[in-house]
């Protein structure tokens, strides 16, 4: 069986031979995953004790006091509710972002493929908005959190109708809701 068979045959109980796996060599890989081309972020000026700060796609300003972490949201890009009219998420529905992945799709058939989406709605809304300031928004601000929640899932809706236009089978966000010990949520 290709790995694209044992993917199916696992998600259907099949009995495959193995269990659908992505780990790394010299291990099976049933999975090739792939990002959207994305504009690089902007580099800014560190402050006080940071590292590293720049503004992400999303217009969300990140700082990290090491080289190696990905940081917290600094300056959410929608620090008032007044901002988000004028608001420009950056267009996750471009075709040409996912034209090279379509290409490795297409030469790579006979694994699963997976597209990356950049959260799903909570992870991007609340860095937006900053976690502390979303939070309290689910309770005090609800209209708005709805219409910024609406414009983050279109964007995402485009992101994903983009991928199966790529060849793509899946997709894939990574999503936070929990403390150390319960939901946050």
């Amino acid at each position: 069986m290709t790995s694209r068979e044992i993917v199916r045959a696992t998600l259907e109980f099949r009995r495959p031979p193995r269990i659908a796996m992505s780990l790394p060599e010299p291990y099976p890989n049933d999975f090739r995953f792939f990002g959207a081309a994305a504009p690089p972020s902007e580099k800014l000026s560190p402050r006080g004790g940071e590292l590293r700060r720049w503004r992400d796609e999303w217009g969300v300003v990140w700082a990290s006091l090491t080289e190696y972490d990905k940081g917290e949201v600094a300056e959410p890009a929608i620090r008032d509710w007044a901002d988000l009219d004028a608001y420009r998420p950056p267009d996750l529905g471009r075709a040409e972002d996912y034209a090279e992945a379509a290409r490795e799709a297409a030469a790579e058939a006979e694994k699963s493929h997976g597209g990356f989406l950049p959260g799903f709605t909570f992870n991007v809304a609340r860095k937006l908005r900053k976690l502390e300031n979303y939070l309290c928004d689910l309770v005090l601000e609800r209209e708005n959190v709805d219409r910024l929640n609406a414009l983050v899932r279109g964007q995402l809706l485009a992101a994903i109708d983009r991928w199966a236009e790529a060849g793509v089978d899946a997709v894939m966000f990574c999503e936070d809701w929990g403390t150390q010990d319960r939901l946050m949520i």
